[in-house]
């Protein structure tokens, strides 16, 4: 007679894994993830000081006045390189030919 830790056949208890590849997957992204948190809070967490010598520092009072959105600035702007490139070729082929004009 058999007894309940001598099972055969299909009546056997079939082991499992405790450590599945996907289960490591799982645990590999939760820790990143945690990681990534925990150094976020870290870095935005704490106070910076900027430190720089008083002859570059300007303190004045706080007076009112017209708000300049841009300033505006008159000139010419002319491109550092320009290309011209020809127009297809009559037979509809599109070899192009570029010429590059100095400025």
């Amino acid at each position: 007679m058999e007894t309940k830790n001598e099972l055969s056949g299909m009546d056997r208890r079939i082991e499992r894994k405790r450590w599945t590849s996907n289960r490591i997957a799982w645990l590999a992204v939760a820790v990143i993830v945690i990681f990534l948190l925990v150094y976020g809070l870290i870095s935005v967490g704490g106070s910076s000081t900027v430190r720089l010598e008083s002859e570059r520092l300007t303190i004045s009072d706080v007076t009112q006045g017209a708000f300049q959105e841009f300033i505006p600035v008159s000139g010419i702007v002319t491109p550092l390189k320009t290309f011209y490139s020809t127009p297809l070729r009559a037979d509809g082929s599109q070899q192009s030919i570029l010429k590059k004009e100095a400025c």
